[in-house]
Protein backbone atom coordinates (compact mmCIF):
# COMPACT_ATOMS: atom_id res chain seq x y z
CA UNK A 1 0.00 0.00 0.00
CA UNK A 2 1.68 3.29 -0.62
CA UNK A 3 0.48 6.35 1.66
CA UNK A 4 -0.94 8.67 0.44
CA UNK A 5 1.46 11.90 0.05
CA UNK A 6 -0.11 14.98 -0.22
CA UNK A 7 1.68 18.75 -1.08
CA UNK A 8 2.40 20.28 2.08
CA UNK A 9 0.44 23.58 1.42
CA UNK A 10 -2.68 21.27 0.51
CA UNK A 11 -1.93 19.37 3.63
CA UNK A 12 -1.59 22.21 5.55
CA UNK A 13 -4.76 23.69 4.05
CA UNK A 14 -6.56 20.90 4.79
CA UNK A 15 -5.73 20.27 7.91
CA UNK A 16 -5.92 23.92 9.26
CA UNK A 17 -9.77 23.25 7.66
CA UNK A 18 -9.90 20.53 10.10
CA UNK A 19 -8.45 22.23 13.18
CA UNK A 20 -10.71 25.08 12.55
CA UNK A 21 -13.19 22.82 13.36
CA UNK A 22 -11.61 21.29 16.21
CA UNK A 23 -11.36 25.26 17.34
CA UNK A 24 -15.23 25.61 16.81
CA UNK A 25 -15.88 22.64 19.04
CA UNK A 26 -13.58 23.37 21.19
CA UNK A 27 -14.77 26.80 21.83
CA UNK A 28 -18.08 25.51 22.13
CA UNK A 29 -16.94 23.20 24.62
CA UNK A 30 -15.44 25.39 26.80
CA UNK A 31 -18.64 27.93 26.41
CA UNK A 32 -21.78 25.76 25.72
CA UNK A 33 -20.40 23.49 28.41
CA UNK A 34 -20.10 25.60 31.31
CA UNK A 35 -23.24 27.25 30.27
CA UNK A 36 -25.20 24.17 30.74
CA UNK A 37 -24.05 23.03 33.47
CA UNK A 38 -22.87 26.24 35.63
CA UNK A 39 -19.31 26.85 37.31
CA UNK A 40 -19.65 24.21 40.33
CA UNK A 41 -20.82 21.13 37.97
CA UNK A 42 -18.89 22.50 35.16
CA UNK A 43 -15.80 22.22 37.67
CA UNK A 44 -16.59 18.92 38.39
CA UNK A 45 -17.45 17.69 34.88
CA UNK A 46 -13.61 19.54 34.09
CA UNK A 47 -12.07 16.98 36.14
CA UNK A 48 -13.84 14.01 34.52
CA UNK A 49 -12.97 15.39 31.11
CA UNK A 50 -9.23 16.13 31.85
CA UNK A 51 -8.54 12.73 33.62
CA UNK A 52 -9.87 11.18 29.57
CA UNK A 53 -8.01 13.72 27.70
CA UNK A 54 -4.71 12.93 29.97
CA UNK A 55 -5.27 9.07 29.69
CA UNK A 56 -6.23 9.28 26.26
CA UNK A 57 -3.39 11.29 24.86
CA UNK A 58 -0.64 9.55 27.24
CA UNK A 59 -1.49 6.28 26.35
CA UNK A 60 -2.75 5.96 23.05
CA UNK A 61 0.12 7.55 21.51
CA UNK A 62 3.74 6.50 21.44
CA UNK A 63 4.04 3.72 19.57
CA UNK A 64 1.52 4.69 17.21
CA UNK A 65 3.81 7.92 17.07
CA UNK A 66 6.15 5.43 16.02
CA UNK A 67 4.61 3.97 13.52
CA UNK A 68 3.64 7.64 12.21
CA UNK A 69 7.66 7.81 11.67
CA UNK A 70 8.82 4.28 10.74
CA UNK A 71 6.05 2.85 8.11
CA UNK A 72 6.28 5.68 5.95
CA UNK A 73 10.09 4.65 5.47
CA UNK A 74 9.12 1.00 4.51
CA UNK A 75 8.62 -1.15 1.32
CA UNK A 76 5.16 -0.51 0.11
CA UNK A 77 4.03 -4.72 0.72
CA UNK A 78 5.25 -3.81 4.39
CA UNK A 79 3.47 -1.39 6.20
CA UNK A 80 -0.16 -2.70 6.47
CA UNK A 81 2.03 -5.91 8.23
CA UNK A 82 3.98 -3.24 10.27
CA UNK A 83 0.92 -1.08 10.50
CA UNK A 84 -1.02 -4.39 11.83
CA UNK A 85 1.81 -5.79 14.25
CA UNK A 86 1.58 -2.05 16.15
CA UNK A 87 -2.41 -2.23 16.63
CA UNK A 88 -2.02 -5.63 18.06
CA UNK A 89 1.19 -4.58 20.53
CA UNK A 90 -0.21 -1.34 21.74
CA UNK A 91 -3.97 -2.86 22.28
CA UNK A 92 -2.31 -5.43 24.65
CA UNK A 93 0.20 -3.40 26.71
CA UNK A 94 -2.59 -0.29 26.79
CA UNK A 95 -5.26 -2.93 27.67
CA UNK A 96 -3.32 -3.59 31.04
CA UNK A 97 -2.51 -0.30 31.60
CA UNK A 98 -6.15 0.80 31.42
CA UNK A 99 -7.08 -2.52 33.57
CA UNK A 100 -4.93 -2.08 35.90
CA UNK A 101 -5.79 1.48 36.12
CA UNK A 102 -9.92 1.38 36.30
CA UNK A 103 -9.44 -1.41 39.36
CA UNK A 104 -7.59 0.55 41.12
CA UNK A 105 -10.04 3.67 40.34
CA UNK A 106 -12.92 1.54 41.55
CA UNK A 107 -11.27 0.95 44.86
CA UNK A 108 -9.67 4.10 45.87
CA UNK A 109 -12.30 6.77 44.21
CA UNK A 110 -15.78 6.11 46.05
CA UNK A 111 -13.96 5.60 48.83
CA UNK A 112 -11.69 8.58 49.12
CA UNK A 113 -13.40 11.43 46.76
CA UNK A 114 -17.06 10.12 47.47
CA UNK A 115 -17.47 9.51 43.77
CA UNK A 116 -20.45 7.20 43.56
CA UNK A 117 -19.06 3.77 41.88
CA UNK A 118 -20.93 3.70 38.64
CA UNK A 119 -19.57 7.45 37.99
CA UNK A 120 -16.03 6.02 38.31
CA UNK A 121 -16.69 3.53 35.91
CA UNK A 122 -18.33 5.47 33.28
CA UNK A 123 -15.14 7.76 33.25
CA UNK A 124 -12.65 4.87 33.06
CA UNK A 125 -14.83 3.78 29.90
CA UNK A 126 -14.75 6.80 28.40
CA UNK A 127 -10.83 6.86 28.67
CA UNK A 128 -10.62 3.50 27.24
CA UNK A 129 -12.71 4.34 24.22
CA UNK A 130 -10.69 7.64 23.63
CA UNK A 131 -7.55 5.87 24.01
CA UNK A 132 -8.76 3.65 21.59
CA UNK A 133 -9.97 6.72 18.72
CA UNK A 134 -6.22 7.66 19.84
CA UNK A 135 -4.68 4.49 18.47
CA UNK A 136 -6.79 4.46 15.19
CA UNK A 137 -6.44 7.77 14.32
CA UNK A 138 -2.59 7.67 14.63
CA UNK A 139 -2.21 4.39 12.83
CA UNK A 140 -4.58 6.19 9.95
CA UNK A 141 -2.10 8.85 9.29
CA UNK A 142 0.82 6.62 9.61
CA UNK A 143 -1.35 4.91 6.56
CA UNK A 144 -1.52 8.27 4.21
CA UNK A 145 -4.99 8.65 6.00
CA UNK A 146 -4.55 12.11 7.23
CA UNK A 147 -8.27 12.80 7.10
CA UNK A 148 -8.67 10.09 9.77
CA UNK A 149 -6.34 11.88 12.51
CA UNK A 150 -7.39 15.07 11.74
CA UNK A 151 -11.36 14.37 12.19
CA UNK A 152 -10.55 12.84 16.22
CA UNK A 153 -10.61 15.67 17.92
CA UNK A 154 -13.12 17.51 16.00
CA UNK A 155 -15.83 14.56 16.47
CA UNK A 156 -15.13 13.86 19.66
CA UNK A 157 -15.57 17.35 21.35
CA UNK A 158 -18.65 17.67 18.97
CA UNK A 159 -20.29 14.78 20.31
CA UNK A 160 -19.36 15.81 24.10
CA UNK A 161 -20.56 19.22 23.27
CA UNK A 162 -23.74 17.75 22.21
CA UNK A 163 -24.49 14.94 25.04
CA UNK A 164 -23.23 16.81 28.15
CA UNK A 165 -25.40 19.06 28.36
CA UNK A 166 -28.29 16.47 27.00
CA UNK A 167 -26.83 14.48 29.98
CA UNK A 168 -26.88 16.77 32.44
CA UNK A 169 -30.67 17.82 31.52
CA UNK A 170 -32.14 14.38 32.39
CA UNK A 171 -29.59 13.46 35.34
CA UNK A 172 -27.66 16.50 36.29
CA UNK A 173 -24.06 16.19 37.16
CA UNK A 174 -24.23 11.94 36.72
CA UNK A 175 -26.22 12.46 33.38
CA UNK A 176 -23.07 15.04 31.79
CA UNK A 177 -20.73 11.93 32.88
CA UNK A 178 -22.89 9.52 30.87
CA UNK A 179 -22.71 12.16 27.82
CA UNK A 180 -19.13 12.41 28.08
CA UNK A 181 -19.38 8.09 27.99
CA UNK A 182 -21.37 7.93 24.99
CA UNK A 183 -19.44 10.72 22.97
CA UNK A 184 -16.12 8.81 23.24
CA UNK A 185 -17.65 5.23 22.63
CA UNK A 186 -19.29 6.97 19.24
CA UNK A 187 -16.06 8.71 18.21
CA UNK A 188 -14.11 5.05 18.73
CA UNK A 189 -16.47 3.38 16.58
CA UNK A 190 -16.24 5.40 13.71
CA UNK A 191 -12.40 6.09 13.93
CA UNK A 192 -11.83 2.20 14.13
CA UNK A 193 -13.77 1.51 11.49
CA UNK A 194 -11.55 3.41 9.34
CA UNK A 195 -8.90 1.41 9.80
CA UNK A 196 -10.34 -2.02 10.58
CA UNK A 197 -10.98 -3.59 7.45
CA UNK A 198 -7.25 -2.94 6.38
CA UNK A 199 -5.58 -4.31 9.26
CA UNK A 200 -7.64 -7.01 9.32
CA UNK A 201 -6.87 -7.63 5.75
CA UNK A 202 -3.24 -7.21 6.48
CA UNK A 203 -0.66 -10.14 6.00
CA UNK A 204 0.85 -11.37 9.83
CA UNK A 205 2.14 -8.61 11.65
CA UNK A 206 5.78 -7.58 10.82
CA UNK A 207 7.41 -6.07 14.05
CA UNK A 208 8.76 -2.46 13.74
CA UNK A 209 12.50 -2.04 13.06
CA UNK A 210 14.86 -2.72 16.41
CA UNK A 211 15.50 0.91 17.10
CA UNK A 212 11.56 1.74 16.67
CA UNK A 213 10.92 -0.07 19.82
CA UNK A 214 13.29 3.07 21.72
CA UNK A 215 11.93 5.53 19.61
CA UNK A 216 8.18 4.11 21.01
CA UNK A 217 9.41 4.55 24.44
CA UNK A 218 10.65 7.77 24.13
CA UNK A 219 7.55 9.08 22.22
CA UNK A 220 5.85 7.94 24.97
CA UNK A 221 7.21 9.54 27.82
CA UNK A 222 7.36 12.61 25.59
CA UNK A 223 3.44 12.52 25.59
CA UNK A 224 2.40 11.80 28.71
CA UNK A 225 4.91 14.99 29.89
CA UNK A 226 3.36 16.74 27.07
CA UNK A 227 0.05 16.04 28.12
CA UNK A 228 0.80 16.58 31.50
CA UNK A 229 1.86 20.40 30.88
CA UNK A 230 -0.92 21.49 28.65
CA UNK A 231 -4.33 19.30 29.83
CA UNK A 232 -2.92 18.95 33.55
CA UNK A 233 -3.98 22.23 34.86
CA UNK A 234 -7.76 21.09 35.98
CA UNK A 235 -6.44 18.36 37.39
CA UNK A 236 -3.69 20.50 39.94
CA UNK A 237 -6.42 22.02 40.82
CA UNK A 238 -8.80 19.96 43.04
CA UNK A 239 -4.78 18.94 44.48
CA UNK A 240 -4.17 22.46 45.70
CA UNK A 241 -7.22 23.20 47.63
CA UNK A 242 -9.26 25.30 44.44
CA UNK A 243 -13.08 24.72 44.59
CA UNK A 244 -14.82 23.24 41.87
CA UNK A 245 -15.83 26.77 40.42
CA UNK A 246 -12.19 27.64 40.02
CA UNK A 247 -11.42 24.53 38.31
CA UNK A 248 -13.67 24.97 35.77
CA UNK A 249 -12.47 28.79 34.92
CA UNK A 250 -9.06 26.97 35.20
CA UNK A 251 -10.18 24.12 32.49
CA UNK A 252 -12.13 27.38 30.22
CA UNK A 253 -8.42 28.83 30.26
CA UNK A 254 -6.42 25.89 29.50
CA UNK A 255 -8.26 24.61 27.36
CA UNK A 256 -8.25 27.41 25.01
CA UNK A 257 -4.80 27.53 25.37
CA UNK A 258 -3.70 23.98 25.19
CA UNK A 259 -6.37 24.07 21.90
CA UNK A 260 -4.28 26.77 20.34
CA UNK A 261 -0.90 25.37 20.65
CA UNK A 262 -2.09 21.81 19.69
CA UNK A 263 -3.44 23.04 16.58
CA UNK A 264 -0.03 24.98 15.40
CA UNK A 265 1.67 21.38 16.66
CA UNK A 266 -0.95 19.65 14.18
CA UNK A 267 -0.39 21.72 11.20
CA UNK A 268 3.14 20.67 11.34
CA UNK A 269 2.97 17.21 12.63
CA UNK A 270 0.74 15.91 9.64
CA UNK A 271 3.51 16.58 7.72
CA UNK A 272 5.53 13.84 9.05
CA UNK A 273 5.03 10.82 6.96
CA UNK A 274 5.75 12.91 3.98
CA UNK A 275 9.06 14.43 5.34
CA UNK A 276 10.01 11.43 5.99
CA UNK A 277 9.44 9.72 2.74
CA UNK A 278 11.22 12.81 0.78
CA UNK A 279 13.84 13.04 3.76
CA UNK A 280 15.03 9.12 2.52
CA UNK A 281 17.27 10.98 -0.10
CA UNK A 282 17.15 14.89 0.66
CA UNK A 283 17.27 15.12 4.35
CA UNK A 284 18.25 18.95 4.49
CA UNK A 285 15.47 20.00 1.83
CA UNK A 286 12.67 17.88 4.55
CA UNK A 287 14.04 19.67 7.63
CA UNK A 288 14.15 23.25 5.64
CA UNK A 289 10.88 22.65 3.78
CA UNK A 290 9.63 21.90 7.60
CA UNK A 291 10.64 25.09 9.11
CA UNK A 292 8.96 26.79 5.93
CA UNK A 293 5.74 25.25 7.49
CA UNK A 294 6.72 26.68 11.04
CA UNK A 295 6.78 29.87 9.78
CA UNK A 296 3.04 29.79 7.91
CA UNK A 297 2.14 28.04 11.27
CA UNK A 298 3.09 31.21 13.25
CA UNK A 299 1.30 33.33 11.15
CA UNK A 300 -1.34 31.56 11.52
CA UNK A 301 -0.95 31.50 15.56
CA UNK A 302 -0.60 35.55 15.45
CA UNK A 303 -3.47 36.13 13.22
CA UNK A 304 -5.90 34.00 15.59
CA UNK A 305 -3.98 34.67 19.02
CA UNK A 306 -3.90 38.46 19.22
CA UNK A 307 -8.07 38.87 18.33
CA UNK A 308 -8.70 36.55 20.92
CA UNK A 309 -6.64 37.94 23.34
CA UNK A 310 -8.38 41.15 22.55
CA UNK A 311 -11.79 39.74 22.72
CA UNK A 312 -11.67 37.15 25.04
CA UNK A 313 -12.93 39.51 28.00
CA UNK A 314 -16.05 40.68 25.88
CA UNK A 315 -16.77 37.38 24.93
CA UNK A 316 -16.85 35.44 27.73
CA UNK A 317 -18.69 38.22 29.56
CA UNK A 318 -21.42 37.54 26.69
CA UNK A 319 -21.83 34.38 26.00
CA UNK A 320 -21.05 33.10 29.63
CA UNK A 321 -22.60 35.54 31.85
CA UNK A 322 -21.42 37.78 34.57
CA UNK A 323 -20.82 34.46 36.85
CA UNK A 324 -17.97 33.36 34.84
CA UNK A 325 -15.78 37.07 34.57
CA UNK A 326 -13.64 35.91 37.16
CA UNK A 327 -12.23 33.60 34.61
CA UNK A 328 -10.73 36.75 32.21
CA UNK A 329 -7.50 36.81 33.76
CA UNK A 330 -6.68 33.01 33.33
CA UNK A 331 -7.87 33.05 30.12
CA UNK A 332 -5.21 36.16 28.98
CA UNK A 333 -2.37 34.13 30.89
CA UNK A 334 -3.34 30.62 28.49
CA UNK A 335 -3.38 31.99 24.98
CA UNK A 336 0.35 33.26 24.71
CA UNK A 337 0.75 29.42 24.49
CA UNK A 338 -0.80 29.37 21.03
CA UNK A 339 2.12 30.47 19.05
CA UNK A 340 4.47 28.67 21.18
CA UNK A 341 2.46 25.55 19.55
CA UNK A 342 4.52 26.75 15.74
CA UNK A 343 7.87 26.17 17.82
CA UNK A 344 6.85 22.69 19.46
CA UNK A 345 5.93 21.45 16.18
CA UNK A 346 9.38 22.35 14.46
CA UNK A 347 11.04 20.68 17.02
CA UNK A 348 8.71 17.51 16.80
CA UNK A 349 9.58 17.10 13.04
CA UNK A 350 13.35 18.09 13.16
CA UNK A 351 13.64 15.58 16.49
CA UNK A 352 11.77 13.01 14.45
CA UNK A 353 13.45 13.60 11.26
CA UNK A 354 17.01 13.07 12.84
CA UNK A 355 15.78 10.31 14.81
CA UNK A 356 16.39 12.28 17.99
CA UNK A 357 13.14 11.34 20.34
CA UNK A 358 15.27 11.88 23.47
CA UNK A 359 15.68 15.66 22.68
CA UNK A 360 12.36 15.47 22.75
CA UNK A 361 11.70 14.08 26.22
CA UNK A 362 14.29 15.56 27.86
CA UNK A 363 12.77 19.35 26.88
CA UNK A 364 8.99 18.28 28.13
CA UNK A 365 10.72 16.98 31.24
CA UNK A 366 12.31 20.18 31.65
CA UNK A 367 8.89 21.80 30.80
CA UNK A 368 6.82 19.20 33.20
CA UNK A 369 8.91 20.23 36.08
CA UNK A 370 8.58 24.25 35.31
CA UNK A 371 5.02 23.34 35.40
CA UNK A 372 4.87 21.34 38.30
CA UNK A 373 6.84 23.97 40.36
CA UNK A 374 4.56 26.96 39.45
CA UNK A 375 1.33 25.19 39.90
CA UNK A 376 2.59 24.22 43.11
CA UNK A 377 2.99 27.51 44.15
CA UNK A 378 0.87 30.16 42.60
CA UNK A 379 -2.50 27.99 42.56
CA UNK A 380 -3.36 28.69 46.08
CA UNK A 381 -2.48 31.58 45.93
CA UNK A 382 -4.44 32.69 42.64
CA UNK A 383 -6.36 29.84 41.39
CA UNK A 384 -7.04 29.63 37.89
CA UNK A 385 -4.61 32.20 37.15
CA UNK A 386 -1.55 30.28 38.32
CA UNK A 387 -2.85 26.69 36.37
CA UNK A 388 -2.50 29.70 33.03
CA UNK A 389 0.58 30.48 34.24
CA UNK A 390 1.96 27.08 35.34
CA UNK A 391 1.01 25.63 31.49
CA UNK A 392 2.57 28.88 29.48
CA UNK A 393 5.66 28.65 31.88
CA UNK A 394 5.87 24.99 31.09
CA UNK A 395 5.10 25.22 26.96
CA UNK A 396 7.77 28.08 27.16
CA UNK A 397 10.81 26.28 28.82
CA UNK A 398 9.81 23.53 26.53
CA UNK A 399 10.16 25.44 23.80
CA UNK A 400 13.73 27.01 25.19
CA UNK A 401 15.42 23.48 25.76
CA UNK A 402 14.63 22.24 22.54
CA UNK A 403 15.71 24.66 20.49
CA UNK A 404 19.30 24.63 22.82
CA UNK A 405 19.24 20.89 22.24
CA UNK A 406 17.89 20.60 18.11
CA UNK A 407 20.45 23.78 17.53
CA UNK A 408 20.11 25.29 13.60
CA UNK A 409 19.33 28.46 12.76
CA UNK A 410 15.61 27.61 11.66
CA UNK A 411 15.34 26.33 14.93
CA UNK A 412 16.30 29.41 16.55
CA UNK A 413 14.99 31.60 14.27
CA UNK A 414 11.53 30.26 15.22
CA UNK A 415 11.72 29.90 18.91
CA UNK A 416 12.75 34.04 18.89
CA UNK A 417 9.78 34.71 16.58
CA UNK A 418 6.90 32.56 18.71
CA UNK A 419 8.79 33.68 22.03
CA UNK A 420 8.30 37.37 20.72
CA UNK A 421 4.04 36.08 19.41
CA UNK A 422 3.69 34.87 23.07
CA UNK A 423 4.86 38.55 24.37
CA UNK A 424 2.80 40.04 22.08
CA UNK A 425 -0.29 37.87 22.89
CA UNK A 426 0.46 38.10 26.93
CA UNK A 427 0.84 42.54 26.17
CA UNK A 428 -2.44 42.44 24.48
CA UNK A 429 -4.57 40.80 27.21
CA UNK A 430 -3.30 42.96 29.68
CA UNK A 431 -4.35 46.09 27.39
CA UNK A 432 -7.79 44.75 26.91
CA UNK A 433 -7.81 43.39 30.58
Amino acid sequence: MEPTVQAPGRLMSDTLAAKWAELVTQALLVLLVPRALGPAAYGEFAVAFAVVSVLSLGLGLGAPLAAVRYIPAAGPHERLAQARAVAANVARSRARILGALTVAALVVVPAFLDVPPAVTAAVCLAAWCSVGSSIASELGLALGRPRLWNARFPLENGLVVAAAPAGYAVAGEHGAIAGLLLATTITFGVLFAGVARELREAPPGIPLPPQAVTYARFQTGTVILGTLVQRGGPLAMPLAGASSTQTGFAAIATGLGAAGATTMMSLLIVQLPGLVSRGLDRPDDAEQEAANSARAALLVALAAGLPAALLAGPAIDRLLGAEFADAHGAVALALPAVPLGAALGLAHLIASLRVRPEILTISWAAGGLVFAAVAAATIPAIDAEGASIAMSGGLLVTVLTATVLLGGRSMRAICLASVAGAALILGAGALAA
